[in-house]
């Protein structure tokens, strides 16, 4: 539990070098949870008063296969930086690939992120200057680099253009927007009450032999974003969008079977599992495993390999 907080108030701290430069926030998104949101909003309001940061809901299904793909990339881009650079340490390539990854350029607003945010392109020192790159190496001082440099002032060019590419960069992101709509609808069509659906069951939630996904009944559509699921062991106690399940052909389950109670995912996994659930139940009974008194017998399932030291019951 230490080591947990211990965790979230040095996010907290690195979250604050940035919202003391750019500024705060009003919403704060994650894809760790909820729970792990609400920790660090905490933290930050704890050690800056002055703020106030509201928990973001859960992701919109059309933005969750562009974050996923640039989780990918950003992965791709540090395994590439740890070879050429010869450095087995991928936090020291966090800063460099961050740059790399905010000076590319974006298909859907037609520039680089950096440029969307500052307006000018992301300067490398002299690297990016009109200097040819053979005087840039024999440089050392400040009085060479005016010998060699033509200052070109661009003040007033960039304040007649920088309404501009705001108006610019705004189509951009409703055009970007409405396609990846488009595209979420297609693949993810609108599920009715009463259709059954297939839930992907976490790994950490369910045991190896255990099935990958787990059926239920769609009960309630919240704002037509959110729906509210109920399986055979229960009502889920959580909201899902339309990308965290797929739509039966057949209706496999009815609102009328399942129980008036609320569970979580692995609860409900255990519950209809063969054989006990994620960790697998096991029992430790000294003698013949006859009697309630035995975990396995309790629970209506056969002793396994893990049961009273692999001894025969």
């Amino acid at each position: 539990m230490s080591q947990c907080v211990t965790q979230t108030e040095e996010i907290a701290y690195q979250l604050l070098d940035i919202f003391t430069i750019f500024g705060a926030p009003s919403i704060l998104h994650s894809d760790n949870g909820r729970e792990f949101v609400n920790k660090i909003v905490t933290s930050v309001c704890e050690i800056w008063p002055q703020v106030k940061i509201v928990h973001g809901k859960a992701r919109h299904s059309q933005s969750q296969g562009s974050v996923e793909r640039a989780n990918q990339d950003i992965e791709s881009m540090i395994a590439t930086w740890m070879q050429t650079n010869d450095n087995a340490k991928w936090s020291e390539s966090l800063r460099f690939v961050q740059a790399m990854k905010n000076s590319a350029f974006h298909s859907g607003i037609k520039r680089t992120p950096y440029e969307a945010m500052f307006e000018c392109t992301m300067k490398m020192g002299l690297a990016t200057s009109s200097i040819p790159k053979n005087v840039i190496t024999e440089l050392i001082y400040e009085d060479d680099k005016d010998k060699n440099e033509k200052v070109n002032e661009k003040i007033l060019l960039k304040r007649s253009t920088k309404i501009k590419r705001q108006r610019m960069t705004l189509q951009f992101l409703e055009k970007q927007a409405k396609k990846m709509k488009t595209i979420s609808n297609k693949n993810f069509p609108a599920a009715l009450i009463g259709q059954t659906v297939r839930v992907k069951i976490p790994d950490f939630d369910r045991c190896k032999i255990d099935s990958r996904t787990l059926l239920a009944v769609v009960v309630e559509v919240i704002d037509d974003e959110f729906y509210r699921l109920e399986s055979k062991a229960g009502t889920l106690n959580q909201l899902f969008t339309r990308n965290q399940f797929t739509l039966c052909d057949e209706k496999c389950i009815s609102i009328s079977d399942v129980p008036n109670t609320t569970t979580s995912i692995r609860q409900a996994v255990a519950q209809l599992s063969l054989s006990g659930g994620q960790g697998f139940l096991r029992c430790d009974c000294q003698q013949k495993c006859t009697t309630k008194k035995c975990k396995c017998r309790q629970s209506n399932l056969l002793c396994n390999s893990r049961c009273h030291n692999s001894a025969t019951c």
